[in-house]
């Protein structure tokens, strides 16, 4: 295969948009194959290079334009990362690497890679141009993007589904639905709010209604009486299924009984058949019993001066001025949080809240250091 490449044959992987493969030599049942130039997705190369580099437009603008356009990339819609990767992409202007990564896509050291020459679509200038505007940009964006972002991972936009991740632009931050930010308005209109203020929406509604001690107290007697429900009917299908594994063992114990009472007289293969029939049974009846929970266990009673103790705490970390730690509790309270501007919907993981709450009146995980946060088993 390398050898193949060192002479400017084609190897057979994804060829890469912009060309095509063209058979130039058959060596009889195989083809040797070199890449050439695909005209009409080449002429979206150009383009998308000329507005990158002379018309001012980003990645992204790229992405929305072509998208609006109805211009489909093999039948798929444009994403930024798929724009950013033609940009840098050393293949356009006629260098193409075989064996620059291994079989896991893990980048290969530069002396390994096979350079094979291809018909350049751009021109080395406007590559170079290009090359520079990207590595201007990436600098300014990651310093940016570096500082903490409190809800990264938790927005999920309610208009597409899609999750939210940060925008930036200029020194500033926003959360932006992630679809309209790689594929553009034509996939999602986009819900751009500035990361400050979701934030503090966020906290603000932590504050007024997930954590007030009535809400707590409350949810904390519905999950009781829940537990009571489900270990009640739990216990009424073991008794069922416990019958009726019971009964399979008799009829199962009569079919014996009758074989060795009336051997002879007997149609032995209806008989193997139905013992056949009642194992299956009886193995299905008796996986259905393994896989009832075991019962819930009782949940520790909690008092009114508990429950305003963890109130405190609480308010205390989303009170304070450490991202790092709301951050990670955030992480372990939350769910999701659905955004609909100008409504937010945050789902809250009442289990983990639950479980937090007796730790820390059992363990007194509060005090412990940022490095051991969760409550312990």
């Amino acid at each position: 295969m390398k050898a193949n490449a060192k002479k400017g044959y084609f190897n057979g992987s994804a060829v890469k948009y912009g060309y095509k493969t063209k058979v130039v030599e058959k060596l009889g049942d195989k083809e040797k194959k070199k890449l050439t130039i695909n005209k009409e997705e080449a002429e979206i190369v150009r383009l998308i290079f000329k507005q990158y580099t002379t018309c001012n437009s980003g990645a992204k603008g790229i992405t929305h334009y072509l998208n609006s356009k109805g211009i489909m990339r093999r039948g798929k819609v444009w994403n930024l990362s798929r724009i950013l990767y033609i940009l840098s992409d050393e293949s356009y202007i006629g260098n193409f690497y075989y064996n620059k990564r291994d079989k896991r896509h893990i980048l290969q050291p530069k002396d390994q890679w096979i350079l094979t020459k291809i018909p350049p679509i751009i021109d080395e200038e406007s590559w170079e141009t290009a090359k520079k505007i990207l590595d201007n940009r990436r600098q300014i964006n990651s310093a940016v993007a570096s500082s903490p972002t409190l809800l990264t991972g938790l927005l999920m936009c309610a208009l597409c589904g899609s999750r939210m991740s940060l925008e930036t632009g200029k020194g500033y931050r926003y959360y932006n639905c992630n679809r309209y930010l790689r594929q553009g308005k034509s996939r999602c209109i986009g819900q751009r709010v500035r990361c400050d203020e979701l934030e503090q929406a966020v906290i603000q509604h932590i504050h007024r209604d997930i954590f007030p001690r009535d809400r707590i107290k409350n949810l904390l007697t519905t999950i009781v009486e829940q537990n009571k429900v489900i270990n009640e009917d739990n216990d009424h299908l073991k008794k069922i299924l416990t019958k009726q594994i019971a009964g399979v063992d008799k009829r199962i114990t009569n079919i014996i009984t009758a074989i060795e009472e009336l051997e002879g007289s007997l149609n032995y293969k209806k008989l193997g058949l139905r013992m056949e029939a009642l194992e299956k049974d009886k193995l299905q009846l008796e996986t259905q019993l393994s896989e009832i929970k075991a019962p819930i266990t009782r949940m520790p009673s909690i008092t009114t001066k508990q429950l305003d103790s963890f109130y405190e705490k609480v308010q205390n970390i989303f009170n304070g001025n450490e991202p790092k730690l709301q951050r990670m509790y955030l992480k372990l309270w939350i769910d999701k949080i659905w955004v609909c501007l100008p409504t937010l919907d945050i789902c809250t993981k009442l289990d983990e809240i639950f479980d937090s709450i007796f730790s820390y009146n059992k363990n007194g995980w509060w005090a412990v250091q940022e490095s051991n946060l969760r409550p312990t088993d």
